[in-house]
């Protein structure tokens, strides 16, 4: 799949990144820290509204 950007999406290690880019950046600190959390996810803002949180999910 294609983004605006023309970069390819690309899976590796059951993780999916929107460019081949990203997937060096992986392969670049999972040589380092057997530890890497991929995709965590944050909340931002909780309660922002009655019903749901503001969250956000970085690459790393």
């Amino acid at each position: 799949m294609r983004n605006k950007y023309n970069a390819r999406g690309q899976k590796i290690d059951s993780y999916y990144f929107s460019s081949a880019f990203e997937c060096r950046v992986y392969h670049l600190l999972r040589k380092h820290d057997n530890q890497l959390i991929v995709h965590p996810k944050m909340t931002l803002i909780e309660h922002a509204k009655p019903w749901k949180n503001i969250t956000w999910i970085p690459d790393f």
